[in-house]
């Protein structure tokens, strides 16, 4: 009988985008001049969403596609417009040649900034707030503080993250107090100061 050959890719690779931004997902086997693929689907397995499916045939110049218009084939890539965390999740590419059926998968992660805050909360704690960020962002202080700091993470219905860390140290004396909030989507680590004995002001530096 005939038989088929399937052709593994590496296990997985990452794609990161801003929110917003069309994300290009490339197969990692790329087809030689002069050959031809059959038929390529693409599978999305997200997070935060329904599966979908996206499949062409190209002697047949005809294609399906349960997924969000935002979503389109551009030869053999995947293109997702105004990306947003929904989208995030694994993308499987199967390219159907006349050598067989190679796969390769891409991790997409959808980038979300967070909105920063720095105040004192209703019991008088420095309290700095990462909001609506994706990933969640990693909060720190200065000076370090283990047994004083407490910071939670909690997913948001969109699928955002919201870490708050507060800083309670019973006998905290100085006068400034900086929360550094480090993310994907910042440059460089932004501090942000409180003047604890008046908290008079805060600003990123």
């Amino acid at each position: 009988g005939s038989q088929i050959a399937l052709y593994e890719g590496p296990c997985i690779s990452d794609v990161s985008v801003p929110s917003g931004d069309t994300a290009v997902l490339e197969c990692e086997h790329k087809v030689p001049t002069g050959d031809s693929f059959i038929m390529i689907t693409w599978k999305a397995h997200r997070f935060y969403s329904s599966p979908c499916i996206y499949s062409f045939w190209k002697d047949k110049n005809m294609d399906f596609s349960n997924c969000t218009s935002r979503i389109k084939l551009n030869s053999a890539s995947l293109r997702i417009e105004n990306a947003a965390v929904a989208d995030q999740g694994t993308y499987t590419c199967e390219l159907a040649t006349i050598h067989g059926t190679f796969i390769s998968r891409i991790l997409l992660q959808v980038l979300v900034q967070p909105s920063v805050t720095l105040r004192l909360n209703p019991d008088g704690v420095p309290e700095c707030r990462a909001q609506g960020g994706n990933p969640a962002a990693d909060i720190s202080w200065i000076p370090a503080a283990a047994r004083s700091i407490t910071t939670n993470t909690e997913m948001q219905s969109d699928g955002t993250w919201t870490v708050t860390s507060t800083y309670s140290a019973a006998n905290l004396s100085m006068v400034e107090l900086v929360c550094v909030v480090s993310h994907p989507t910042f440059p460089y680590p932004q501090s942000y100061i409180a003047f604890y004995k008046c908290f008079l002001a805060q600003m990123p530096i």
